[in-house]
């Protein structure tokens, strides 16, 4: 899954996988609440989002979400309509706590960014990204989880 609130960047990042991952899916998204909504739907093996997007849910927040990290309420408020605050929590904590996911920010040399990508396991690139760091690193996390799995999904 790809998640960036410029729907070029997301282009050109799906461009880029396929042209890498021919096997792949991968799921575009350009707001935090449309990949909540993939990740309910679709089994996702890796995630790259950007950390700064508009919304009640921008990347830190998505990441969050996924990893089960933040508090009951917070679920309940950022994402309401689209599930049910405990459940998708529980949900999201068992199936994705272990998900590999990339950020791609522009502030990757802030203190406080990096320090959460640590605290919340994730892999911190800097933009502007070229597609060799970008293919690399997303190889690094598809290959390793992939091995033993039948499908394929970005």
């Amino acid at each position: 899954m790809v998640v960036d609130d410029d729907p070029e960047i997301v282009d050109a990042i799906v461009e880029t996988l396929n042209g890498t991952f021919p096997d792949a899916s991968i799921h575009p998204a350009i707001s935090g609440l449309e990949a909540v909504t993939i990740l309910k739907q679709t089994p996702i093996d890796v995630a790259m989002t950007d950390g700064q997007m508009p919304g009640l849910i921008d990347g830190f927040t998505l990441i969050k979400i996924i990893r089960g990290h933040g508090e009951e309420q917070e679920f309940n408020v950022y994402g309401a309509e689209y599930f049910a605050g405990r459940v998708a929590y529980e949900v999201f904590r068992k199936q994705y706590q272990r998900l590999p996911i990339i950020m791609v920010s522009g502030d990757a040399r802030q203190h406080h960014v990096q320090g959460f990508c640590m605290e919340h396991d994730v892999h911190l690139l800097g933009k502007p990204v070229n597609a060799t760091t970008l293919t690399a690193a997303v190889r690094r996390y598809y290959h390793s989880n992939n091995a033993t799995q039948l499908y394929k999904r970005l």
